[in-house]
């Protein structure tokens, strides 16, 4: 049976990821408490790794730069790297899913885009791609933080995850 902190930590961090997914889909935003509490629960629950925290830290700095060439979200940036940190030695599987993900919303939003030019979002910032979802599926997808297997993908060896 599974001990019952971990089963609450899993329920809130699934209610962090579907707060954060909402408010950057509706608002272009991730709330930072989203992204403490998942720190929090991923500190508790993932053994501590010198260099899971340094991948964190290096993702976190690019995604920085990144922000300030406007290229991603600040709130992105900061969301990678807690699920980076979490994904342990998966972080490479979280990273390419995450990829992945993001390359699949951003031709969804061309799309939408290109075939109705003339649908005007309520503020200019829904015209870009909310990558907060795409960084939400690549961490669920790879990450033992939530973990529930349902298959094993011959793409890559870590099972795909989903919420409780």
């Amino acid at each position: 049976m599974a001990d019952p902190g971990v089963t609450v930590a899993q329920g809130l961090a699934a209610l962090m990821f579907s707060w954060l997914v909402v408010t950057d889909v509706t608002e272009r935003r991730i709330p930072n408490l989203a992204i403490v509490v998942l720190l929090i629960i991923a500190v508790m629950l993932v053994p501590f790794s010198g260099m899971q925290v340094l991948i964190s830290l290096a993702c976190l700095f690019a995604g920085l730069a990144a922000f300030a060439k406007g290229w991603l979200g600040a709130g992105d940036s900061k969301l990678l790297a807690v699920c980076l940190y979490a994904a342990q030695e998966h972080w490479l599987a979280c990273l390419l899913m995450t990829a992945v993900f993001g390359g699949g919303l951003s031709l969804i939003y061309l799309a939408r885009n290109r075939w109705f030019p003339t649908w005007q979002p309520a503020h200019s910032a829904a015209c870009t791609v909310p990558y907060g979802v795409a960084i939400t599926l690549g961490a669920l997808s790879a990450t033992p933080l939530i973990s529930m297997p349902l298959i094993s993908t011959s793409l890559i060896s870590t099972p795909l995850i989903i919420f409780p």
